[in-house]
């Protein structure tokens, strides 16, 4: 097409040193969605509360480019700012440690916290309640204000550009930088770069689209001397912030030998590599670690052994010393695998009885057809759960009903599982013991382990009390009669929240939501006030309003794609990318097909809309693990994309008629901020659901179609125009 090949020429052509209008709108559109994904993954690795409080920075994001976009010509310049915008919020990420909000003291009862999320704070008195309710708002509103404020200088220089453009015109450049943003992002993550390569290369291209490059130049490049002056050794894996430690015979004694490495994720303690082999010196950790990992072959002497969670190798040496003929290892994080290779003092990983799987586990469960005499679920907890953005919720799909039946598909006759996990509420125990009773129709055997406070469920024909009779120190071990009987939920794959003990919203996110809306009311009525410009009232004219509640409704919709292909296809990184890369192509195509042909009514996309949409509802991923690779990615990749293509047909079809072209986009990132929000009631009635909230919400935009006329209005203009000759 016309409008492609000209950008093509537009990438070589600088006027007087600056971008030009096409290659300006491509690179800010690059750089939206890039900054965003940098931020939703940096601010929860650092700043440990925003992996609890979900979806926040991408609310601050969606609520800042929405604002930016609507004030687009006003002239304020909010984009002079920017550097000064992200400065600060890289100073105030990257120092967390040092002023002493990497963790936030908040009583948070109905929500398990993986890991030590408050620093240890003491709530004995109120003062010190009041103290910890004021440090945590004063942290979380800044850093929330920081991104709003740095999306809200990028919205503005994004909605200034829109304008440049026939709509559709200025759409399809969009969707293109924000597919190669994400591109971008999922390549440097795959490869391990840090923050600091991470905004290097950001801030080289904001400096291209600045008119400010020296002290642009001297305030990037003072940030980034900042980052990396901070005392940190951190890897960086595409799921984790990881930092590796010696373990020495004497605590902290280097001149003592070396007996492993301690690992934190996220600043969390994860995993430890430990040499448990028998004859050697005894030290605080093995003497714990060594009887917890032999535990499972007390009750099982297995040949085939599958570990899921295998970390770095403790439980694969394990099985190795007990006679395991094969071992496949399942690990999600490409890195801890290598480092497991790399220092692990047993080498386990070396073997040639190992077979390394670098997956999901929930994939492995549905593409290997192996079958086991013992399946271990190690110490598997992600530390951290991500946005929506990426949907990446790690061992949330492991702990389910479903998955847990597909793991007893692999077992041979007789075979066992012994389940592991670091406990501390008692509700969670009983969700454990009821979800392995219902799986396998017997009572687990319960044992409290010394090691990392954890509790061993073991399924099989030997978990029992009538095997480990005679054996006191097992004996001494069972809790069975110590489980509590709550009736909490069991998590399922519509419903996947581990940590939720309750279905519903969590205190801590509602209430933080709450105080961060009032304040953005309040933002959002100073920044669209009447002094001049676009103001409340605009945006409520026009087509503004249906564009609103389009923005809501796709946001819902593709988070319930996303789930759907992860849980089809495992929830690693790289199939998340890919699959919001395929998303933003869908968009692309409904977005190009609108182009080309002038769609006379929207009757048959909404019907389209509608059915795609209850299709989704009522056909679940579990409905698919029948079929194999190709059936399975052909029949979920038409559900996934069906209600995503006649959105974005419907978008598309009425964004090209707007007057304001900055406005309406950005009417359609505050709906989408808003659909972000909605999210959350997946927590009440489960992911499936937000299918139907997004089918009212399609609905309502249908009532407010046909109530401003339900035709499309023609629009003379010189850009339409010219639109028409470019595009067909």
């Amino acid at each position: 097409m016309k409008s492609m090949k000209q950008f093509g020429r537009n990438l070589k052509n600088l006027r007087g040193g600056e971008l030009n209008s096409s290659l300006a709108l491509f690179l800010t559109s690059f750089l939206a969605l890039y900054l965003e994904m940098i931020v939703i993954r940096w601010v929860s690795s650092e700043i440990r509360i925003f992996a609890y409080l979900k979806n926040l920075p991408l609310i601050a994001s969606f609520l800042g480019l929405g604002l930016g976009c609507a004030v687009a010509k006003r002239h304020k310049n909010y984009f002079r700012f920017l550097p000064y915008f992200l400065c600060m919020l890289c100073l105030m990420t990257a120092f967390s440690g040092q002023l002493g909000i990497t963790f936030l003291p908040f009583p948070i009862s109905d929500y398990l916290i993986v890991g030590d999320v408050t620093g240890g704070f003491d709530y004995a008195t109120f003062a010190n309640k009041l103290w910890a309710l004021v440090k945590f708002l004063s942290v979380v509103v800044t850093i929330f204000g920081l991104c709003v404020a740095v999306f809200l200088a990028l919205g503005e220089k994004l909605g200034q550009l829109f304008d440049e453009f026939p709509p559709l015109q200025a759409y399809t450049l969009n969707i293109l930088g924000s597919l190669l943003g994400v591109t971008a992002f999922s390549g440097m993550s795959f490869a391990g770069w840090s923050p600091i390569l991470w905004f290097l290369v950001g801030f080289v291209l904001l400096m291209l689209l600045s008119k400010w490059k020296k002290w642009s130049i001297l305030v990037f490049g003072l940030t980034l001397a900042a980052i990396a002056l901070v005392p940190q050794q951190a890897l960086w894996s595409p799921y984790y912030r990881i930092d590796i430690s010696p373990l020495y015979l004497q605590n902290s004694h280097p001149a003592s030998s070396l007996v492993g490495y301690n690992l934190n994720v996220n600043h969390d303690y994860h995993q430890r590599m430990l040499n448990l082999a028998e004859g050697l010196p005894e030290n605080e950790f093995s003497r714990k670690a060594q009887p917890y990992y032999n535990l499972p072959y007390r009750f099982v002497q297995p040949k085939r052994v599958l570990v899921v969670g295998a970390g770095s190798g403790n439980d694969v040496a394990s099985a190795l010393r007990h006679g395991a003929e094969k071992v496949d290892a399942v690990e999600i994080d490409p890195l801890i695998l290598k480092l497991g290779k790399r220092l692990h003092p047993e080498q386990p990983y070396c073997s040639e009885k190992v077979h390394i799987v670098n997956n999901d586990a929930r994939a492995f469960f549905k593409q290997s057809q192996e079958k086991y005499d013992l399946i271990v679920f190690g110490l598997l907890d992600s530390q951290t759960l991500l946005s929506s953005m990426s949907s990446i919720r790690l061992d949330n799909y492991i702990y389910t009903l479903e998955s847990l039946k597909e793991a007893k598909g692999h077992l041979n006759p007789g075979g066992t599982v012994c389940l592991s996990f670091a406990l501390v509420e008692t509700w969670i125990q009983e969700r454990f013991f009821r979800m392995l009773q219902q799986v396998f129709h017997q009572d687990p055997l319960c044992l409290g382990t010394p090691y990392d406070a954890g509790i061993s469920y073991l399924v099989g024909p030997t978990a029992n009390r009538q095997w480990i009779h005679g054996w006191s120190d097992l004996e001494a071990m069972v809790i069975n009669d110590r489980i509590p009987a709550t009736g909490t939920p069991l998590p399922i794959d519509d419903w996947p929240f581990l940590y939720l003990r309750y279905k519903s919203v969590p205190f801590a996110y509602w209430f933080t939501l709450s105080v961060l809306l009032a304040l953005c009311f309040l933002v959002i009525k100073q920044v669209l006030g009447p002094n001049q410009g676009p103001s409340l009232r605009m945006i409520i004219r026009d087509r503004n309003p249906f564009l609103f509640l389009l923005g809501a409704g796709f946001m819902l919709i593709e988070v319930k794609s996303i789930s759907d292909l992860s849980l089809l296809f495992g929830s690693t990184w790289m199939v998340n990318s890919v699959v919001i890369a395929s998303i933003l192509l869908m968009i692309l195509f409904a977005n190009l097909l609108v182009m080309k042909w002038q769609l006379r009514s929207m009757n048959w996309v909404y019907v389209g809309l509608v059915l795609s949409l209850i299709a989704s509802y009522f056909i679940k991923p579990a409905a698919l693990a029948g079929l194999n690779f190709h059936n399975k990615a052909l029949v979920g990749g038409f559900l996934s994309a069906f209600p995503i293509f006649f959105a974005g047909v419907l978008f598309a079809t009425v964004f090209r008629e707007v007057r304001d072209i900055a406005l309406a986009f950005g009417a359609n990132l505050l709906g989408a901020m808003i659909g972000g929000i909605l999210e959350n009631l997946s927590m009440v009635y489960g992911i499936a659901f937000l299918n139907l909230v997004a089918l009212a919400i399609y609905l309502i935009s249908l009532l407010v179609y046909f109530s401003s006329g339900g035709k499309q209005k023609v629009v003379v203009e010189k850009r339409d125009t010219f639109m028409v000759s470019v595009t067909h």
